[in-house]
């Protein structure tokens, strides 16, 4: 059931072949502000969404799919600055 709430809720959450992949490339395409954009509104889903469940380790398996996926660019750097502002 939390599983289905997640991908629900987190757009950017999927499941494939029966594993969660916590961060879903789309191939999204465009402008750095665009991508930004994008990765502040994926932060933001994601701390309601810890905040609603009670589950702050879910930024840490965020995090981790980010690092694994090899890839930093407009969307991961928009997530973490959204991230750093809640935090402040």
């Amino acid at each position: 059931m939390y599983r289905v709430k997640m991908t629900q809720a987190l757009d950017f959450v999927k499941v494939r072949d029966g594993q969660i992949d916590y961060w879903h490339d789309d191939d999204t395409k465009g402008e750095w502000g665009e991508g930004c954009a994008e990765g502040r509104k994926r932060a933001g889903d994601l701390v309601g969404f810890m905040q609603n469940q009670n589950d702050p380790s879910l930024l840490n398996r965020v995090g981790k799919a980010i690092v694994g996926s090899g890839k930093y660019g407009a969307v991961e750097t928009g997530f973490f600055q959204e991230i750093g502002n809640n935090l402040i």
